[in-house]
C-alpha cells in the first residue's frame, strides 16, 4: 500500500506574497495559508472577473487580480471622552435590553 503523508509547512513558513508591477494594474498574490486561500477562493467563485486563480499545487496557491483590490490600512483607534463612553454605555444597555424584549 503506497500512502502519501499530506506536506505541511511550520507557521513561520506559511507565507503569503503579493508581487505588483509598475508596467499594469495586474497583481499576483502567492500563498501558502489555508485562510487566506479559503478567502481568495470564494472571491474567485464571487467576482470571476476581479480574482483568478493561475496556479496550484498541494501546499500553495497564486492568484490574480487587479492591484486597486489590495488595501493597506491604518490601525483605527478610537479616543472617547468619559462623557461618551456613558453614553455608548447606555446605548448598549438599551439595545442588549431591547433585544431581550423582543425574544421574550
Amino acid at each position: 500500500m503506497n500512502e502519501q503523508k499530506k506536506f505541511s509547512f511550520t507557521a513561520p513558513e506559511r507565507e503569503t506574497i503579493i508581487l505588483f508591477s509598475d508596467e499594469d494594474n495586474s497583481c499576483e498574490v502567492y500563498t501558502c495559508s489555508r485562510p487566506i486561500m479559503t478567502k481568495l477562493d470564494k472571491l474567485c467563485r464571487s467576482n470571476p472577473e476581479s480574482y483568478k486563480l493561475v496556479n496550484k499545487d498541494s501546499y500553495s496557491k497564486t492568484y490574480q487580480t487587479d492591484k486597486r483590490l489590495i488595501s493597506f490600512r491604518t490601525p483605527k483607534t478610537v479616543t472617547m471622552t468619559n462623557e461618551q463612553r456613558a453614553a455608548a454605555s447606555t446605548r448598549m444597555k438599551n439595545m442588549r435590553k431591547s433585544s431581550l424584549d423582543k425574544t421574550t
